[in-house]
């Protein structure tokens, strides 16, 4: 099977003797020796935090920096303390993909996150990286077969068409700092937005930026389509509300296709006949010839 090469970033809580300069608290313990830029990591780090509160839930992230790269993330509670008995300490594993690696895999994060073995230790990173230069070797990910193809069985365009037109309209969404606020269990929201980029073509997708776990984060400095948020706490200012136990959004959203891409999207999605499958094999021509218009 052919595979595609990723830059990696570790990122975590560690004492002294785990570090590569020797300090302790949330660093960057491990990278791809030449595959970031201090600005890199900087905007990279930045996207990793995670305060789960009382939940000890895995927390995916997905974003690009620029047009040029993608980033996909996981982000892990460790057990126990560090030597002052304090708790949170976790471990992020990210992966940096060139712009033409990311289209090997469709644009799709959720091909790299159910298929690549992330960390989940800091003794595991430490053992497959070099503590003292703080080096690990690009990870290696493979490519599934057909990977502009597949949908998935359990995701119906018709009852999520409001999700679907405002993921045609991601980028806009994200500069606005307009996300759409997924509130409830982050895994109910990574199903779901799997089943979504299983119908996008790869080129919506690559602007479809998400973080699931997204408590006490910033829109205004990092900017999503989709964030994930508990019961209660604040939302954004602007922010479409999306409740995941009930599946509908809060109030009254009424969104309309923007362009003739979401048109067609609209179209195909109310007729409700094999409407995952035609999105998911048509969609990229679709959007094409659609922007021909």
């Amino acid at each position: 099977m052919d595979s595609v090469r990723a830059d990696q970033l570790i990122f975590a809580n560690v004492e002294a003797e785990q570090s590569p300069a020797g300090k302790r608290g949330f660093q960057t313990i491990l990278l791809t020796q030449g595959g970031f830029t201090a600005e890199d990591m900087y905007r990279i780090e930045e996207r990793l935090f995670y305060v789960p509160g009382s939940r000890q839930v895995d927390k995916h992230v997905f974003f690009g920096r620029g047009d040029a790269r993608f980033v996909v993330a996981r982000v892990v509670a460790c057990e126990g303390t560090d030597r002052f008995g304090r708790g949170g300490r976790y471990l992020a594993h990210a992966l940096a993909f060139s712009a033409r690696d990311f289209g090997q895999l469709g644009n799709n994060p959720f091909r790299v996150f159910r298929r690549f073995p992330f960390l989940d230790t800091v003794e595991q990173a430490l053992s497959v990286g070099d503590l003292r230069s703080g080096s690990i070797e690009p990870a290696k990910v493979e490519v599934p077969d057909a990977a502009a193809g597949g949908s998935s069985t359990d995701f119906d365009p018709r009852e999520f068409l409001p999700l679907l037109l405002l993921a045609c309209q991601a980028r806009a969404l994200s500069e606005e700092r307009r996300p759409l606020a997924f509130v409830g269990n982050p895994a109910a929201m990574f199903e779901l937005l799997e089943g979504l980029f299983s119908v996008l073509p790869s080129a919506v997708r690559r602007d479809c930026w998400f973080d699931t776990v997204f408590s006490e984060g910033s829109v205004g400095r990092i900017p999503c389509f989709a964030i994930g948020l508990p019961p209660g706490e604040p939302k954004p200012q602007g922010s479409l509300v999306f409740d995941l136990e009930g599946a509908r959004f809060q109030g009254v959203v009424d969104v309309q296709p923007p362009h003739l891409f979401a048109r067609w999207v609209k179209q195909v999605a109310e007729t409700n006949r094999g409407a995952a499958r035609r999105l998911s094999l048509q969609g990229d021509a679709a959007f094409v010839m659609a922007s021909w218009g």
